[in-house]
């Protein structure tokens, strides 16, 4: 009987298997998915040796290491079962000792490797290009990445060695040149590589930076090894010095120092342009053109400059020159002396010929360059005075890149400042697109856009990610994406194996590293900051340090791009907020992070009840007592308090979710007490709802039922200005209970003034008459006269629906009254509208509209923006009445801008009878 075979292929269809880089399998021309794990590490340890029989031993010891089965035999029995499900049964063969992957060695990239590399020259290049990257990848199994893929890159670095040489000895530029720097990087200590890495260099016409390979080898291994260079490499050293004394006095090299431009590099139009507008002043400047790119680490700027260097090569025939200044990083930095010596050897100065002092090697550094046109790249600078020495003196373009702003280069050498912020949404998906290889990568627009939004759009972060999603393919896209929606450990998903100083953590820490002790303290605090801006008088609050000193600490973290100044107040990129408050856990104790978010909830509360305290005074009795929340802002005006309650608001709603998932339930109820009347005067309505339903929510948990009438009386309100009076009269009529059950005669009036209201807009005007004469003779009882004018104006409203309008006047004009008393200038308004409405239908038109224009008055001075809109909407139907239809448009437009400022639903509505007023215009 025939073996049986996989579903949809025949037997003995093509099978091929890669396991030099990405692992990949493909039977019958279609790639097949191979579970990672057991599977996968199965298929490759048969696949290292096609067509042998590979003990069960060695297939226990690649598939489970010393984690071994009670049975190992029937485990891998088991596994080899599942295996042959995928490729076929006929695919693997059974002995008693082992098992036989039944393939031709060409279907397995490692054997056609193996044997093309043993065979003559030709044959082994063509075995280099086999190799697409570490083998195995995507394997999960120590034995073949630790045993077999060690052995294998071995080999590959032997025919490296072998190409290069063969090259060499022929006179050409070897095949793999660009290569060979990073596989010395990746391989430090392998001299033979290096060594040829520095005749390639030297016979590309580079001995300056032949030179600098050395220094940059012989450095490592002093440090590292505690050793010298072997003699080969010394020989070759040997060699280049005594070439470079040679011909010293002839013309010199012409240095070509760029590394390899990034092909996965998107966007940046302006930034690139910008360069390229600097370029062309180096053709008639008589100094040096220098150009500053400065952003947090991570952003790109090292990348930017290098793309934008290779494309403009050929405006400075005099050659390039890059040195990496290590301003930020594990290592000390770059002294300037130490930098001008690598700068005059690439520049073709001999070693022998540079001066010991650091002056004169800047003033040889100027001279040398005075008539040549060169592009300097200055990589990673700490601060000015590491740059400084470094410039040259005119007809050359000198990039510097920094996390620092630098300013002081801006200042005395006129450098131009290019700050590199986060990409644009469509750059990272593009960026995102490029550096993924799996093949589902830009398939989803939409999961790719949440990818770079959990990245923070940061270029480091956004390539990690991709990196992360191709050596996962089993997880993929939405797996990656599921780990970063996890704040708590979302830098986790940015680590790297092989490369720990460029993770994203790394990074953001080389610069948190280099700050002063309370610099660093600073930012650790702002990432307990639930918010996404914060003012420097939270910031000092948060601290515990005096409003100047909080100002001072600010601008230094400003300096290196750990915040950014924004609309007077300073933000901070998301990932940062994460790796601050990462580390703010890590260092400081757990009461020291209580007190200071203890400090930062107390300003804000404190600031917000002095805030609605000058800007509406009068309700100062109705809100809650500020005890125990010292330390508020003081504001003069009240336009000075609105400003800062609409600069605030975000965060204070950001304050209020803080507290109520940190168990501080009182405070969430008082902030929401404190702010009622803001959010309702500036009609945040939405956000007015948010933070009274935590509240409400948050009474309910303390069982304040007084608190929670209250906050249901809000909510009320809320309801009925977004138009929905059903949800209205349900709130209003909890809190005329609540007020009611707790004996409560005020609270009980307000309830029964709203309920009133909506229970005309509803049509039960018999209910709305009996409510307003209820909170109406609570308030005389209690002789409160806020009640009363509540009462009275709802009363004249509802008695105006009702038609009866000398009734609706009279109650309205002793509202009137009752306002102006107490000086309520809102209330004042509102009331002020109703007396006009009634007016108007009563035909007094010309009192109508005065009454309108001093409500709107007064709305425009109390910064009431519904109520102004509401106004101007009623003076425009007048003015529409009398047969005034231009200046009823005109007061519509800027009613409907208000509303469309506000994103209330009511900008349809008026834009509607704009077209309308337009058309009998």
């Amino acid at each position: 009987m025939p073996k049986s075979t996989k579903p949809g292929h025949a037997a003995g269809a093509p099978l091929t298997i890669e396991l030099l880089g990405s692992f990949r399998v493909l039977l019958d021309g279609h790639q097949e998915t191979i579970p990672a794990g057991r599977q996968r590490a199965l298929l490759a340890v048969l696949a290292v040796s096609p067509g042998e029989f590979v003990s069960i031993e060695r297939i226990a010891q690649a598939v489970w290491g010393e984690q071994r089965p009670a049975s190992t035999k029937a485990s891998v029995h088991t596994l080899v079962t599942r295996l042959r499900s995928r490729i076929g049964a006929d695919r693997i063969d059974t002995t008693p000792s082992g098992y036989r992957l039944a393939v031709a060695p060409e279907s397995v990239d490692i054997a056609r490797f193996l044997a093309l590399n043993s065979a003559d020259s030709d044959a082994f290049q063509e075995a280099l290009e086999l190799w697409q990257g570490d083998p195995f990848a995507g394997v999960d199994s120590a034995y073949l990445h630790e045993v077999v893929g060690s052995t294998l890159t071995e080999t590959y670095l032997q025919a490296v060695e072998r190409s290069v040489d063969d090259h060499l000895s022929a006179g050409r530029t070897p095949d793999l040149a660009g290569q060979l720097p990073a596989l010395a990087a990746a391989h430090p200590f392998r001299e033979s590589l290096w060594q040829r890495l520095i005749l390639m260099l030297d016979r590309s016409g580079r001995p300056a930076e032949a030179l600098q390979r050395y220094d940059e080898i012989r450095s490592r291994i002093a440090e590292e090894l505690g050793t010298d260079p072997g003699p080969e490499l010394r020989r070759v050293h040997a060699d280049l010095l005594a070439a470079d004394r040679t011909s010293s006095s002839s013309t010199p090299s012409v240095p070509r120092q760029l590394p390899l431009d990034d092909p996965r590099f998107t966007g940046r139009t302006t930034e690139l342009a910008e360069l390229d507008q600097l370029a062309d002043r180096t053709t008639d400047a008589g100094h040096v053109v220098l150009a500053v790119v400065h952003g947090i680490g991570g952003m790109g700027k090292t990348t930017l400059a290098v793309h934008w260097a290779r494309q403009a090569r050929e405006r400075f025939p005099d050659g390039d020159i890059y040195i990496n200044l290590r301003g930020f990083g594990s290592t000390a930095p770059v002294g300037p002396a130490v930098a001008l010596e690598r700068l005059l050897r690439a520049a073709g100065v001999p070693g022998d010929q540079v001066p010991t002092d650091a002056e004169e090697r800047s003033a040889l550094w100027r001279t040398t360059l005075a008539d040549r046109r060169m592009l300097v790249i200055l990589d990673n600078a700490r601060d000015a005075a590491q740059i400084r020495p470094l410039l040259p003196g005119s007809g050359s373009m000198v990039i510097v890149t920094s996390r620092n702003r630098l300013s002081g280069l801006a200042a005395l050498e006129a450098a131009v400042q290019l700050h590199l912020d986060q990409l644009s949404p469509d750059d990272s998906n593009a960026l995102l697109n490029r550096a993924m290889t799996t093949a589902d990568a830009s398939t989803d627009d939409q999961a790719l856009a949440e990818l770079a939004d959990l990245c923070g759009h940061l270029p480091l972060a956004l390539v990690l990610a991709a990196v992360r999603v191709a050596i996962e393919p089993q997880r993929g896209l939405a797996g990656i994406t599921a780990d970063l929606r996890d704040e708590r450990h979302r830098l986790a998903v940015f680590e790297t194996d092989d490369d720990a100083a460029m993770t994203v953590r790394a990074v953001f820490a080389s610069t948190y590293q280099a700050l002063s002790d309370d610099a660093a303290r600073m930012f650790r605090l702002l990432g307990l900051h639930p918010g996404l801006r914060i003012s420097i008088e939270a910031a000092s609050a948060l601290a515990d340090v005096p409003t100047p000193v909080g100002r001072r600490l600010l601008g230094r973290l400003a300096s290196t791009h750990l915040v950014e100044p924004r609309d007077h107040q300073y933000g901070m990129h998301d990932l940062l907020r994460t790796y601050a408050a990462e580390t703010c856990e890590q260092i400081d104790a757990k009461a020291d992070r209580e007190a200071a978010v203890d400090r930062l909830y107390n300003h804000y509360l404190a600031t917000a009840a002095t805030a609605m305290d000058a800007a509406v005074p009068h309700e100062r009795r109705y809100r809650p007592s500020m005890d125990g929340a010292p330390g508020g802002l003081d504001f003069a005006t009240a336009d000075a308090a609105f400003e800062w309650l609409d600069s605030e608001l975000q965060n204070l709603i950001a304050i209020a979710r803080s507290a109520d998932e940190s168990g501080r339930p009182e405070l969430v109820i008082r902030l929401a007490l404190t702010l009622y009347r803001y959010v309702h005067m500036r009609d945040h309505l939405a956000d007015g709802q948010t933070l009274h339903t935590l509240a409400r929510a948050a009474a309910g948990r303390l069982s304040d039922r007084g608190t929670d009438a209250v906050l249901a009386l809000h909510l009320g309100t809320f309801s009925e200005l977004v138009g929905d009076e059903k949800d209205a009269v349900e709130h209003f009529r909890a809190a005329r209970e609540g007020f009611a059950g707790t004996g409560d005669r005020w609270g009980e009036g307000l309830a029964c003034y709203r309920l009133s209201w909506n229970m005309s807009l509803i049509g039960d005007y018999d209910n709305a008459l009996e409510l307003g004469e209820r909170a109406l003779s609570l308030g005389l009882a209690i002789e409160d006269e806020i009640l009363q004018a509540y009462a009275l104006n709802t009363l004249g409203g509802v008695l105006h629906l009702l038609g009866r309008d000398e009734e609706a006047e009279d109650y309205c004009r002793r509202a009137l009254q009752l306002r102006r008393q107490m000086d309520d200038p809102a209330g004042e308004a509102d009331t002020l509208s109703n007396l006009a409405m009634v007016c108007g239908h009563l035909g007094r038109l010309e009192e109508a509209k005065d009454l309108y224009r001093r409500a709107l008055a007064l709305t425009r001075t109390t910064g009431f923006r519904s109520g102004e809109a509401t106004a101007l909407l009623h003076l425009a139907e007048l003015d529409r009445r009398a047969g005034a239809h231009r200046a009823a448009i005109e007061q519509t437009v800027l009613a409907l801008a208000i509303y469309d400022e506000l994103g209330t639903p009511e900008a349809d509505a008026v834009r509607a009878q704009l077209a309308e007023l337009e058309a009998q215009a």
